[in-house]
């Protein structure tokens, strides 16, 4: 549901016809509605369309920088989700094996599993707690940076098809409206001649 109080004043109201032409904004569930239309309408306000064509080339606008946006966002998320991965949980209190897991070592003439010493769940501990802490820092987010620099290329280059493509529907925006603008000129011009004439002619 949108939110009209997020909408600026003066942003020009979508027409009804226009919003059922457009259907569901494309939005994971986890997107907010009321920003995507508080975008489109903000930049529904830079544009001013004037019919449905300008209309749709606004929307399509508003969906790639939606989706410029949302890519650079899992960049960050992308690491996000592998700094989580690294963590060492604390390890689990030792518990003495069971008879029925001692058998199988028995069997095959190995020795039964050693409780861990103090010294070494200590060491253990340490050596968990520095890598936690160095996943918190720079060079942390560097390492998890460099194990992902593959996936974080992809969507790289997922954000200049996606940049690339704003840049031509702007540009194409801009030589429509151009066109038009000359189209009307020419054509009061030839009106205002043909007006001209007109009154001249006995």
């Amino acid at each position: 549901m949108r939110n009209d109080n997020l909408v600026p004043q003066t942003a020009p109201s979508i027409p009804e016809d226009i919003l059922r032409m457009f259907g569901a904004p494309p939005l994971l569930s986890t997107e907010d509605p009321e920003l995507y239309f508080l975008l489109l309408r903000t930049i529904a306000q830079e544009v001013s369309p004037k019919n449905a064509i300008e209309w749709f080339w606004v929307k399509d606008i508003v969906d790639l920088t939606w989706e410029i946006q949302r890519l650079r966002r899992f960049r960050t998320v992308l690491i996000e989700i592998e700094r989580q991965a690294r963590f060492e949980p604390p390890p689990p209190p030792w518990t003495p094996p069971s008879e029925q897991d001692l058998q199988f070592p028995l069997l095959l003439r190995g020795q039964p599993p050693t409780p861990p010493t103090e010294a070494g769940i200590r060491r253990a501990r340490r050596w968990r707690a520095r890598r936690n802490a160095e996943l918190q820092t720079e060079i942390g987010s560097a390492k998890i940076f460099q194990g992902l620099i593959e996936k974080y290329e992809k969507i790289d280059r997922l954000l200049v098809s996606a940049e690339l493509r704003r840049s031509t529907l702007l540009r194409d925006i801009k030589f429509y409206r151009h066109d038009l603008a000359e189209l009307l000129e020419d054509c009061s011009d030839k009106i205002i001649d043909g007006e001209y004439t007109k009154t001249e002619t006995p």
